[in-house]
Formats: structure tokens, C-alpha cells, sequence
């Protein structure tokens, strides 16, 4: 039976893609090494205008998408946002892009539960390894950033985390909240569900600290990209802090504050 056309043959979208001349894409698929690269659906491999040679409804779909998003370059490594499995960001600026958009996805459901105020209050880069200089702290809002590895990480990702959102404030709407997080593949973040049980009854919650993981969603997605990396190192050129912070960073933890107005304000 033929496969849709519409992404992967399971109706999902790759993972992770990279986008070569057609002079590379040949080369993979004539080098008996690196020739079963061509089937993984998951980590696509696209020609840049070569009818492919595998994995064929999927890299004309794909390649169809980029090209309608701008994103098709020979030489682009790209990431699938998890919120949203029809876009892709740059690899090079995933961490930071996918961070700040699980941030404003917490900000709609917030919103539908009626929320005043929404602040990021502390962001921490946690570290695979236990060396105790891999713990970097982002500064926000005034809190110090720590002297180690990861500081110049962690001042870059501060600039993107300095975020806050104020609404007018109104009665919760906790099953259109549910019907977002659904959506958008936040159903597995217990801290975000937990807000919606917390505003549901008689008496709603009027002020949530929450510490979010801001890389669950997105964290087989990144490694997807860093497998073509390290599969194809001469055909996929990544800026080399990216490769080196995404192996290294096992999470991005994010704590933000929301309050909401008490009943019958």
C-alpha cells in the first residue's frame, strides 16, 4: 500500500533534517556504508532537488514544507518543534528556541485558566556530567550567575528568558486548557496538568510556582540531529558550541510564578 504523503509513513513528521546538495545526496546514496542513512525516517536525509532515491513520499513531502517555510538551503540541519510537528528551527538555535516556546505554550494555558501574571523567577542548564562546575545558573531577574563551564550558555539563554506576561485576568476555562495541552504535546509535563486540576472547583488555586523541563519534549528530537552529525560529519557542518552544549546538557529547567485574581474580582 502506498505511504501518504503527508509526512512519515505513520503520519508523523521526521525527527530531524538535513537538507545536502545534490552532489552529496548521491554520494551517500553510492557509498555502501552510508547508503542505509537514505531509510531512516526519522533522521531524513533530502536532496536538494534530486528526486530521492528512499524514503521517497516522505522527502517530497518534507522537502515541499521547508520550501514553504524558507528553510530549504543545501546544508541546513534542522529540528521539528515538538509543539508544532509541521515546523522545524534551525539546530543551531534549537535550545534556546524550543525552551522560550514551551515558555509561551504555558503562557496560552495559563491564560485559558484565567491567569493576572506569569513570570519567569530562576532558569537552571543541568548538566549529564557531576563535574561540579557543569551546574550553570542563568541570571534572571537578578539572580547571580554561577562561575563555571556552561557560562556562557547559560548567559545566552538568560536574554531568552527574561519573560513576562501579564492578562486582565478571568474565569478559568480548565477543558479548553486541556484541549491546548493536547495539542501540543504537553500531556506528559505533570507540572502543566497539575495547573489545570489545581484551577478546576470551588476553590482555584490563586498563585502556582512551577518548575517546568524545557527540554523534555524536544530532547529525541535534538539527539536525532546529533546522530546525522556524527554519521555524516564531512556532508552536515553544525556550529560547534551547538554540538558540544546539546551533548552536554541533560536539561534546561525553567521556574515561573503565575498568580490569578481571587473569585469575584
Amino acid at each position: 500500500m502506498k505511504e501518504s504523503a503527508a509526512g512519515t509513513g505513520d503520519g508523523t513528521w521526521p525527527r530531524s533534517v538535513a537538507v545536502l546538495s545534490d552532489q552529496e545526496y548521491l554520494s551517500v546514496f553510492n557509498d555502501p556504508d552510508r547508503v542505509e542513512r537514505l531509510e531512516d525516517r526519522e533522521a531524513l536525509l533530502i536532496p536538494y532537488s534530486l528526486p530521492p532515491e528512499a524514503t521517497e513520499d516522505e522527502v517530497v513531502a518534507t522537502r515541499e514544507l521547508l520550501r514553504s517555510s524558507g528553510q530549504l538551503a543545501s546544508g541546513a540541519l534542522l529540528i521539528q518543534n515538538p509543539y508544532d510537528e509541521k515546523s522545524y528551527v534551525p539546530a543551531s538555535e534549537a535550545l534556546e528556541t524550543l525552551a522560550v516556546a514551551k515558555y509561551h505554550h504555558l503562557a496560552v494555558v495559563a491564560s485559558l485558566l484565567g491567569a493576572q501574571e506569569l513570570r519567569v523567577t530562576d532558569a537552571k542548564v543541568e548538566r549529564k556530567n557531576s563535574d561540579t562546575r557543569g551546574s550553570a545558573k542563568a541570571a534572571v531577574k537578578g539572580v547571580g550567575v554561577e562561575a563555571d563551564a556552561s557560562m556562557q550558555y547559560a548567559s545566552e539563554l538568560e536574554a531568552h528568558l527574561k519573560l513576562e506576561t501579564d492578562f486582565g485576568g478571568s474565569a478559568p476555562e480548565p477543558d479548553d486548557a486541556m484541549d491546548y495541552i493536547r495539542a501540543h504535546n504537553l500531556v506528559a509535563d505533570h507540572s502543566v496538568t497539575a495547573l489545570v486540576t489545581l484551577r478546576r472547583g470551588k476553590n482555584p488555586v490563586l498563585r502556582y510556582q512551577l518548575t517546568m523541563d524545557a527540554t523534555r519534549e524536544s530532547q529525541r528530537n535534538i539527539t536525532s540531529a546529533l546522530g546525522l552529525t556524527k554519521a555524516l560529519p564531512k556532508l552536515i557542518e553544525l556550529n560547534g558550541n551547538f554540538a558540544r552544549t546539546a551533548e552536554a546538557v541533560s536539561s534546561i529547567k525553567i521556574t515561573t510564578e503565575i498568580k490569578f485574581p481571587k473569585l469575584g474580582q
